[in-house]
C-alpha cells in the first residue's frame, strides 16, 4: 500500500512539474503603431468630430488614450 502511494505521489508531482507553465520575462521592445484614418491630414475641423485610428503592436494592446492640447479626450 505504501508502494502504491509513494508512486501515485511521484506521479502526481511529475505530471504538476510538466504541466506548469514557464514565466518568461520577455520585455517588448517594440513599440506600437499609430495612425489617425479620420480626419485626414491637414483637415479642417469645428466642432464635435469623431476620431478614428488603427493601432497595431506585436503583442496584445490592453488600452488607447486619446490626448489633445495633454488633456484626455477619450479611451478605448
Amino acid at each position: 500500500m505504501k508502494i502504491k502511494l509513494i508512486l501515485f505521489l511521484l506521479v502526481m508531482g511529475l505530471l504538476v512539474f510538466w504541466g506548469c507553465k514557464k514565466i518568461t520575462s520577455d520585455n517588448d521592445t517594440t513599440p506600437p503603431t499609430i495612425q489617425i484614418t479620420s480626419p485626414t491630414n491637414n483637415s479642417t475641423i469645428s466642432g464635435i468630430v469623431d476620431i478614428s485610428i488603427e493601432v497595431t503592436d506585436n503583442k496584445d494592446i490592453a488600452k488607447v488614450e486619446i490626448y489633445i492640447n495633454g488633456n484626455l479626450c477619450g479611451e478605448t
